[in-house]
């Protein structure tokens, strides 16, 4: 198992993942698609990067001995708070959990959050929908840090927070 940059040759197999794992999402206004696409993109999506004020978004996969995407994450940074990174579209096939992908992905993306200096690393989570990641988040010390409402769903989450 290897985690690499998001490429284009991941891209397909990315999406696919991440529209399974978050179905609510995918006719949302910011569904994973373009998430991804405006990473890989950027000339062609600088209309995103100003819609959502994108200072930077990185998404790395996690990829098995087949070269098949089982596990996507991601960390992105808006112009609302130059010390806080966000995580995102972090999922790992359901067939391959409970097998420490999750827990190495996020190891990742916490390091990477460290390696530019952030100093706050927060995620959006639904825990009525996903109680292993909640479960996940709190053995790495997420907490919870306020109520919101999912702008593509309209279904009421959380946003946790990590100082780091």
């Amino acid at each position: 198992m290897k985690i690499v940059p998001l490429s284009e040759k991941y891209l397909d197999q990315a999406i696919a993942l991440c529209n399974e794992n978050f179905p609510g999402d995918v006719l949302g206004e910011n569904p994973p698609e373009l998430g991804f696409r405006e990473s890989l993109f950027k000339e062609d999506y600088k209309w995103a990067w100003e819609k959502y004020r994108i200072v930077r978004v990185e998404y790395y996969v996690l990829i098995s001995e087949e070269d098949i995407v089982i596990g996507v994450t991601g960390i992105y940074e808006n112009t609302s708070d130059p010390r806080v990174s966000w995580l995102g579209w972090f999922c790992v096939e359901k067939q391959q959990r409970e097998k420490g992908f999750g827990k190495s992905l996020l190891e990742f993306t916490i390091e990477k959050a460290r390696e530019y200096k952030y100093k706050e690393l927060r995620l959006y989570t639904d825990p009525d929908e996903s109680p292993e990641a909640l479960s996940l988040y709190k053995k790495y010390d997420f907490v919870f840090l306020k109520k919101d409402i999912d702008a593509g769903t309209k279904q009421e989450i959380i946003v946790l927070s990590k100082i780091l």
